[in-house]
């Protein structure tokens, strides 16, 4: 075995990145999977094929709730002639696309602005592959745009951050949560108020314009508010398989107020942030405590938003040399992999019982069934409960985190 790792290891490490995305492709074909994030995709795409693109956000007041902002959507509307009327392996393929040269694009950026190493162990990251090949998510793009955000704020650039996270804030809401790590590192590097004014307006100008085609069409103005704000009601909680808090009281009563006040778990989250900074003056490492903290803390997380955090962390490594985050980083990615291994179990279940429609299923399920999947999200959600609380010991007991200020990293290259 020894011998053998020892012979991948002569191989280049370019070769190794690109036989590894080549078994991805192959394996993003083959793996049908008729997970909710798929099915959900393909009926946006034939809702946009009858009534057109302009009035994707009508179905808010039908189905078809559409919960994410227009970048994602407008990838969605390119690919539709592709995109035909059966969900086979090509068209699971095509939706598939975007994640997979997403994942290309940022291993060519890491690899030429970072280093080989760092590109092969992003290339490897389990949770990331099971999210891209298997799961068919596009979390692999915010992971590019955390990798660009830290790596302009590693060159201490004011503006270019700031426009990074407003196309994440355009592509998932959850970019919103990133919003602190700006304002902090603006704090931090004591950027002049004018340039975070004339970076903020600039990018929350930009960020309404993008929703104001659909705001015209539909006469409904507040559209982007709507959207926000449903991404994190308290809806989300539930069938989310979430290894935090909130997922251990998924099937319990939680009462309706806790959504009313759910901003004050994002505060709360916000303060232990800048008390975390305050007490090690380490802007990646409270980064990274606040990240995992809204995860455990707050509503509206599904199991796989860990990868956040890993995000981070993988930054703390690869860009700032802190390799004292491996082992929580090590213990996140298999917390990370593990929940989305355990949804795609858990739809693939449902659907060769009942069938493709995944979504809103109304069917009458037998006991066995119910038990089934009732074991299959709590041992899912308890396990990865575990290993989260772990990742936060491992943090806690990270040793060299107390750098005074963000110093660049002597293997980024310039």
């Amino acid at each position: 075995m020894e011998a053998v790792i020892k012979r991948i290891c002569r191989i280049p490490i370019w070769i190794r990145i690109l036989i590894i995305d080549i078994l991805s492709f192959i394996a993003a074909y083959y793996w049908v999977n008729y997970l909710d994030i798929l099915t959900t995709d393909y009926r946006w795409i034939q809702w946009m094929k009858t009534n057109g693109f302009l009035h994707i956000y009508d179905s808010w007041d039908i189905e078809l709730p559409v919960d994410y902002p227009p970048v994602y959507l407008i990838w969605l509307y390119l690919i539709k002639d592709l995109v035909g009327t059966e969900f086979s392996n090509y068209t699971q393929l095509i939706m598939k696309l975007l994640p997979l040269l997403i994942q290309i694009i940022a291993q060519v950026f890491i690899f030429k602005r970072i280093s080989p190493e760092s590109a092969m162990r992003w290339s490897i990251n389990i949770a990331l592959l099971v999210n891209i090949v298997i799961y068919g998510q596009r979390d692999g793009i915010i992971g590019l745009l955390i990798v660009l955000m830290f790596y302009y704020m590693n060159k201490e650039k004011w503006f270019e951050p700031a426009v990074v996270i407003m196309f994440f804030c355009l592509l998932k809401p959850q970019g919103i949560y990133f919003i602190f790590i700006l304002l902090m590192y603006y704090t931090i590097n004591k950027i002049s108020i004018n340039k975070v004014l004339i970076s903020l307006f600039s990018c929350i100008t930009l960020g309404y314009l993008a929703f104001l085609p659909f705001a015209i069409t539909s006469g409904d103005y507040l559209i982007s508010v709507k959207l926000y704000m449903y991404e994190f009601s308290i809806h989300k909680v539930f069938g989310s398989v979430a290894g935090n808090f909130w997922g251990l009281l998924e099937y319990w009563s939680i009462p309706s107020a806790i959504e009313r006040i759910s901003i004050l778990f994002i505060i709360g989250c916000m303060i232990i942030g800048i008390i975390v900074y305050m007490k090690t003056h380490d802007f990646v490492y409270s980064s990274v405590i606040y990240m995992i903290t809204i995860f455990m803390l707050t509503i509206s997380q599904h199991g796989r938003y860990t990868i956040y955090a890993m995000f981070i962390m993988y930054v703390g490594i690869s860009i700032y040399g802190r390799l004292e985050f491996l082992d929580a980083y090590k213990v996140i990615t298999v917390s990370t992999a593990l929940s989305q291994l355990g949804m795609v179990l858990y739809n693939r279940i449902i659907v060769d019982e009942y069938g493709l429609n995944v979504i809103n299923v109304t069917v009458e399920m037998t006991y066995s069934m119910l038990h089934t999947l009732y074991a299959i999200r709590y041992i899912t959600i308890f396990a990865t409960f575990l290993l989260n609380i772990v990742c936060i010991i491992c943090l806690i007991r990270c040793k060299n985190s107390g750098f005074l200020r963000m110093n660049k990293c002597s293997n980024t290259k310039e």
